[in-house]
Order: structure tokens, then C-alpha cells, then sequence
């Protein structure tokens, strides 16, 4: 039987002292943080969300208008997002801001934004990062909300990343009409890189998936006409661990007749005019809606077939 050690009495003493004062650091650190959160002095109520900010008054309209209308496209097009409670946001004008919450608070520092998930149900944007990011974050909220069992890291993320780039504007009415289907300018050229080493098997299986490969996917079942038919029968799935069947049943094909087609897509577009249509996603007032078709109405048309503007052949 081994020897039961004795501790000074000083040296447990210590312990507990240092124990309860980085306790003290710790909590007095998160208090701190939330106190952060007071930077967002603003707040508005919707029906669907609870939103707190630091921006401009005439800037946080928009982004509410924005927060309803994204929503409103989500449910027409895909599915309905029917939540108990509206989805908190936390919306930070801007990087010096939103780090300091974000670090303390959370720890691990992503520069763009997060969805903490339904227990905390909230979002936590740097508006720096632009209107992609809370789309994206957005929908992994309506994703968690609206599927039948929790979808595989490709499909979440394969779906969120499909949602980052946009044109859109707010009409005389303030509705929102807003356009998804573009190519993302730095995801896409990454990914045409990466076309030769893919295999549609194992990026099912991993729980790591490359976004950059994630959304050319989802962009390559939308140019299909297939992203929207997909979207909804993942979300009835409940084979969960199938996914291979799954993605045959909606695709119609062999999982191997799906990655050729894929590939071949991939590797035939050119890194053009489309490929760098939309540099940032962007929302527009309707008079510089207008401004902004008059300035480019030489170069872009709308394609009915994809409902997406595409650059013109020179």
C-alpha cells in the first residue's frame, strides 16, 4: 500500500489561494466581456430576430430590413425556419469592436462571425467582414433549426458557403430582391486547383471538408438546377450516417457519375468576367439599384434561365 503523503499546510493553503484567485481572474474576465457587449447600445426587435448593434441609425435600418428579407427569400425558396424564439444578433460595426467580445468572451478569435448554435441561440458578426458572413451564419441557424437530424459538416458548411455571394436592393416598398448563383472570386480559383485530388467519397466521410470545395459543389448542383431540389430532400434525410445513398437518390446518378461530372465542370470554367462578377455581396437602395444597372448594363444581362446576372461575351 503506498504511503499516504502529508502536504504542508502552507503549501495546500497556497493552492486553494491561487485556485480562487484565478477563479476571480476568470470570472471577473468574462464579466468583462459581456460588458463588451454594452458597446452595442442599439437594439432592435423583429418578429424573427433580436438584434443589438453599434452602428449608425440609417445603417442598422438597412441591416434589419436585410435580416427580415434574407429570411423571407430562405423560406420562399427552400424551406421554412420555424423557431421558438427570435434569433439573437450581435452585430459589431466594425473589427476594432467586435474583437475584444469576441476574444475574451469566446476565446478562440475568428475574424468574420459565428453561430454559437440553439442552446445560445445567437450570431456574433464583424460587419467588416461584409453581408456574405451573416448570410452564411444565418443559414447554419436555419439549418439547425429546420432539418430533421443534424446534417454531416459538408452539407452544413456546403450550404452556408453556397449563400456568400449576392446582388440584391431594397425596392420603393422595402422589399428585399436579392439574387444567389454566383461564383465566389477567391473560393473558386482555389478549388480549380484542387479539382485533380477530389473524391466525392471520402469528402462525405470527413468532418473536415475544404470549404472552398464545399461551395464549388453546391454551385455545381445549382447550375444544374439541382441545388434547391437537393437542399430539400437533405433536410427530410433521416438515414442518418447514408449519405452516399442520399446524395445518389437527389442527384439521380452514381456517386462516381456524379464526381466526373463535377470534375469535368470545374476544370471547363475559366476564371472570367463571371468568376469575378460579384467581388463582395452587396444590397442597394433602389435609386443606386438603378444607378448601378445604367453603369453596367453594357457589360452584364440577366439570365432568366439562371436567375442570375452573368457577364457578357466580349
Amino acid at each position: 500500500m503506498p504511503k499516504r503523503t502529508n502536504w504542508p499546510r502552507t503549501i495546500i493553503l497556497s493552492i486553494v489561494c491561487t485556485a480562487i484567485v484565478l477563479g476571480v481572474i476568470k470570472m471577473s474576465w468574462l464579466l468583462d466581456a459581456r460588458n463588451k457587449s454594452k458597446v452595442l447600445d442599439k437594439h432592435w426587435q423583429t418578429d424573427h430576430f433580436d438584434i443589438h448593434t453599434d452602428m449608425d441609425d440609417s445603417e442598422a435600418d438597412e441591416y434589419v430590413l436585410f435580416f427580415e428579407g434574407f429570411r423571407s427569400y430562405f423560406e420562399e425558396n427552400f424551406f421554412s425556419v420555424e423557431s421558438k424564439k427570435p434569433l439573437e444578433v450581435y452585430l459589431f460595426k466594425d473589427e476594432d469592436s467586435y474583437r475584444p467580445y469576441v476574444q475574451a468572451l469566446y476565446g478562440n478569435y475568428t475574424p468574420y462571425g459565428f453561430y454559437t448554435g440553439l442552446r445560445e441561440n445567437r450570431i456574433v458578426i464583424n460587419g467588416d467582414s461584409g453581408l456574405g458572413t451573416i448570410t452564411h451564419e444565418m443559414v447554419h441557424y436555419f439549418i439547425d433549426v429546420g432539418f430533421e437530424t443534424e446534417p454531416p459538416k459538408w452539407v452544413d458548411e456546403g450550404i452556408a458557403t453556397f449563400f456568400e455571394k449576392f446582388m440584391g436592393h431594397f425596392d420603393e416598398n422595402g422589399k428585399l430582391h436579392i439574387s444567389f448563383g454566383y461564383f465566389s472570386n477567391w473560393r473558386f480559383p482555389i478549388a480549380k486547383g484542387m479539382a485533380n485530388t477530389i473524391d466525392l467519397s471520402d469528402f462525405i466521410a470527413s468532418t473536415d471538408p475544404e470549404q472552398c470545395c464545399l461551395r464549388s459543389f453546391s454551385l455545381f448542383l445549382h447550375k444544374k438546377g439541382l441545388f434547391t431540389k437537393c437542399v430539400k430532400e437533405w433536410k427530410e434525410a433521416t438515414q442518418k450516417g447514408d449519405w452516399i445513398n442520399i446524395v445518389e437518390d437527389a442527384y439521380g446518378l452514381t456517386l462516381d457519375q456524379i464526381e466526373l461530372q463535377w470534375k469535368s465542370w470545374i476544370e471547363s470554367q475559366p476564371i472570367d468576367g463571371d468568376v469575378e462578377l460579384v467581388e463582395s455581396a452587396f444590397v442597394l437602395q433602389d435609386w443606386q439599384w438603378q444607378q448601378w444597372l445604367k453603369a453596367n448594363q453594357d457589360t452584364i444581362y440577366w439570365s432568366e434561365q439562371e436567375g442570375i446576372y452573368r457577364v457578357r461575351a466580349k
